[in-house]
């Protein structure tokens, strides 16, 4: 059978960024038997994740980046902004925001205010802040955003390893929704994954409801 393979994205200016990530697929094999890909964006002059990935990292600051996004030195970050603008049309997937100043157990070291921290936590969905010098802190964050994804996501991609050459559909409203397609938007968190849950949810309490009885 074949392994699910989960798709990082690294959304950072830093051309080498790529060594501080690299080591860390090794680790996390060895470790815990996950099977991770990292992609890197240094460039966010037209800024756009065109396909789905588990988790997308957020560098907090942009120095040598040309940039059109509003900017306040003392509460935000290119970073910060960049989530926003993903989170419009991603509400899903899972965010780690990284910086070298983010120590949770110095708060004064956090670049932002009581409001920011609200929006962070309950409009941008942020799953982790971590520090970008502590790599145990980043290996646990990746592991801990692995570990949490949707599980009936994770068991359609396995079952798509399993049945890799198969053409196999979900229908929905009269039309058939191929299976990478729907964990695209599993990923994505559209409508129809949400859909499709609510039949597989449907299904098991009615098997469960049977044993009640």
């Amino acid at each position: 059978m074949g392994e699910t393979e989960y798709n990082i994205l690294v959304v950072d200016d830093e051309k080498n960024i790529n060594d501080l990530f690299d080591p860390l697929k090794d680790i996390l094999y060895e470790e815990d038997e996950l099977l991770v890909r990292f992609e890197y964006m240094n460039d966010i002059s037209n800024f756009k994740i065109k396909k789905p990935f588990d988790v997308v990292m957020f560098d907090s600051k942009f120095l040598n980046t040309k940039h059109d996004y509003e900017y306040n030195q003392e509460h935000k970050t290119i970073g910060f902004n960049l989530i926003e603008s993903f989170r419009k049309s991603n509400k899903k997937t899972k965010i780690i925001f990284y910086s070298s100043h983010f120590d949770i157990s110095e708060p004064d070291q956090i670049p932002y205010g009581a409001k920011d921290f609200f929006r962070i936590i309950n409009d941008l969905n942020i799953y982790k802040m971590v520090n970008k010098n502590k790599t145990k802190e980043i290996y646990n964050a990746i592991k801990d955003a692995i570990d949490d994804l949707d599980i009936i996501m994770i068991m359609l991609e396995k079952m798509s390893k399993d049945y890799e050459g198969l053409d196999i559909e979900y229908e929905i409203n009269e039309e058939n929704i191929p299976m990478q397609k729907l964990i695209n938007d599993f990923k994505m968190g559209g409508k129809i994954s949400e859909k499709f849950r609510k039949e597989v949810m449907d299904i098991v309490l009615s098997y469960m409801s049977k044993f009640n009885t």
